[in-house]
């Protein structure tokens, strides 16, 4: 283009501070792959366009090698008669459970990830249950419980209803016991007819705690408290007393 061609005349040729893209260095030297194929397009080459830069190619993720026509660690080459026909090479990343891998999917892998291991199978690299091994699991503390992920684990937190002996997993149903102001109950039996056995809230205020005047019970997980009314209380619901003044007040209708 015009632009262009006005630039490589003021910058290169008039006052050479630059240097034609692909080109590098104080005598515009092509960068490595070419001027038509920098870095075999998977990477930059350092100083390009400029009087500067060493000319190495910083290749893209998943490339490697000096002139980036290498996949990396991790990464498998595809499209093999894509590249033999002089299209670019193209590198994807193995599947999660590959170290190395050949093609796509866990089948594929040369050699497994930390966390996984070969199936007896031979499907392929699977993951490590750690939790369910003593020597690989994390240290969890007594209000935590193993929590195996893909490739790894960690310590998980136990309900808050759950008591001093701990958990086995998440929620109220894996807690070993309960903590003050909670209990072992069985809920309503779902869709499929199952139950579960969680550690659900006590009720206190079932038991009408509250024996001062004017004081409702209000119950709150683990515990209650008695709260004052302003008013009368009638089954544990306050009256406030602006209501009944209303009440008072308001004219009975005319028969």
């Amino acid at each position: 283009s015009a632009h262009d061609s006005l630039f490589s005349f003021l910058c290169v040729v008039k006052q050479p501070v630059c240097c034609e893209r692909g080109r590098f260095g104080k005598a515009c030297a092509e960068c490595p792959g070419g001027a038509a194929n920098v870095c075999s397009a998977r990477g930059s080459c350092g100083g390009d366009g400029t009087r500067s830069g060493d000319g190495k190619c910083t290749c893209h993720s998943g490339y490697t090698g000096a002139l980036c026509d290498s996949c990396a660690a991790g990464f498998f080459r595809e499209a093999a008669a894509a590249a033999a026909a002089g299209k670019p090479v193209s590198c994807r990343a193995c599947h999660a459970s590959c170290a190395e891998c050949s093609e796509a999917g866990p089948a594929a892998c040369v050699k497994c990830a930390s966390g996984y291991e070969q199936s007896s199978s031979g499907s392929g690299c699977v993951d490590v249950d750690e939790c369910a091994q003593p020597d690989l699991a994390p240290k969890c503390s007594s209000a935590q419980y193993c929590l195996n992920l893909n490739g790894s684990a960690t310590c998980g937190v136990c309900d808050s209803a759950c008591g001093d002996a701990g958990c086995t997993g998440s929620g109220a149903g894996a807690c070993r016991d309960c903590r003050q102001g909670f209990a072992m109950q069985q809920t309503p039996a779902d869709s499929a007819g199952q139950t579960q056995t969680i550690c659900a809230d006590v009720d206190e205020c079932a038991s009408s705690p509250c024996i001062a005047a004017s004081t409702v019970c209000r119950n709150v997980p683990g515990t209650y408290y008695c709260d004052l009314c302003d008013g009368t209380v009638e089954n544990n619901v306050c009256i406030h007393k602006a209501a009944q003044d209303d009440a008072k007040e308001k004219p009975k209708e005319e028969l």
